[in-house]
């Protein structure tokens, strides 16, 4: 199968949106930006065997693939738009592609966007994506916007995928590693209430620590309101994978928090602190001394 008919088959789909002029077939795409708008893009690299087990199958590959970048898109209050794929595989299996196809087009039209264009090369599986969004001018929820005494919150429950890269993983936490919820209307919602905000990729004790690090404060966070359902407080902290939201808010928004219908639950776990540490106490108030605070690529 040739290289412009894998392209076709798998991964061209009728579906245009009105703000993209150009898409798959030229050198490059074009789509136009609203006015009042600016761009929000994002970039994830998944390689066998280190983001994703090798007995995964290519549907959640796709899914995967497409919900780490639709994450990133929820961290920003970004509305997703459009996607970039960059697949690298040993061979061009059909059974393969329109299984992985198949779960990577779960997302993208769900959240109603559209695959530009991409780049498709033999070698080691390897999938790169792109997801490029839209929010209203200075309207960006970034990691930088946190301050004393801001209520610390993360959405969903945490752990649950780390348990899923366990040998014999119960299937829900197999479920939670491989089929992530971005979430994106959460963070749409977040728009005018947060002060900052990070997707937990790496783990809850990393990714609130860079947070803090670019807000210049602390954090103190008790591990009991943690949300989890099988995993371990250490775990839940560390674990990663996760794909939740964990952002803050001053307290003259909470009421206006507390109104809002979101489609996933939200849990306050601590408040951010003028000391530029950032602690775990247990249900006596103990500091929880963590060997390693999450995920590290090298």
């Amino acid at each position: 199968m040739s290289e412009k008919t894998l392209i076709t088959k798998f991964f061209e789909r009728n579906h245009i949106k009105k703000n993209v002029s150009l898409s798959i077939g030229d050198d490059a795409a074009l789509f136009n930006i609203p006015a009042g708008f600016e761009l929000a893009t994002s970039i994830d690299t998944l390689v066998n065997g280190v983001n994703f087990p090798e007995t995964t199958t290519p549907e959640d590959i796709g899914y995967k693939a497409m919900a780490v970048s639709l994450s990133d898109m929820a961290a920003m209050g970004a509305q997703p738009e459009t996607a970039l794929l960059s697949l690298t595989m040993p061979t061009a299996s059909q059974t393969w592609l329109d299984a992985f196809s198949k779960g990577l087009f779960e997302l993208i039209e769900q959240y109603d966007m559209q695959l530009i264009g991409g780049d498709i090369t033999k070698g080691s599986l390897s999938i790169t994506t792109v997801v490029n969004g839209i929010i209203p001018i200075n309207k960006a929820l970034k990691r930088s916007g946190a301050n004393a005494g801001d209520s610390i919150y993360v959405t969903g429950s945490l752990g649950d995928a780390a348990l899923g890269l366990m040998k014999d993983p119960k299937p829900d936490c197999l479920f939670r590693l491989n089929r992530p919820t971005p979430r994106v209307s959460t963070g749409l919602l977040l728009r005018d209430i947060a002060s900052a905000a990070i997707d937990i990729s790496d783990g809850l004790a990393a990714d609130l620590e860079k947070l803090c690090e670019a807000s210049n404060v602390g954090a103190l966070v008790n591990s009991e309101n943690i949300p989890r359902n099988k995993a371990s407080i250490k775990t839940a902290l560390t674990g990663g994978d996760d794909f939740e939201l964990c952002f803050t808010v001053p307290a003259e928004k909470e009421l206006q928090l507390k109104s809002l219908d979101f489609d996933c639950p939200i849990q306050k776990i601590g408040n951010i602190t003028a000391e530029k540490t950032v602690d775990f106490i247990d249900s006596n108030g103990e500091r929880i001394e963590l060997e390693f605070k999450g995920y590290e690529h090298f």
